[in-house]
């Protein structure tokens, strides 16, 4: 099961890769808002993430199998 707590910012394409979103800033502020304490982001935008996102945790993937390992971790 996913968390309750948890956010995805991301789009998911037809082989499995995730990639980063529009309005990418607008959504981390709405989370935050909404009372997410973790999001999960597209590979390579969790740099530009954390430089929104204070006390929020930030935990990337690149392919949509990597999600079970997130949650076991």
């Amino acid at each position: 099961a996913i968390p309750m707590d948890w956010a995805f910012l991301g789009e998911l394409g037809l082989t499995g890769e995730v990639r980063k979103v529009s309005q990418y800033e607008q959504r981390i502020i709405e989370a935050k808002k909404l009372g997410f304490k973790t999001l999960v982001v597209p590979q390579g935008c969790a740099q530009m993430a954390l430089a929104q996102t204070k006390g929020l945790k930030i935990k990337s993937i690149g392919r949509i199998e990597e999600l079970a390992k997130l949650l076991s971790s």
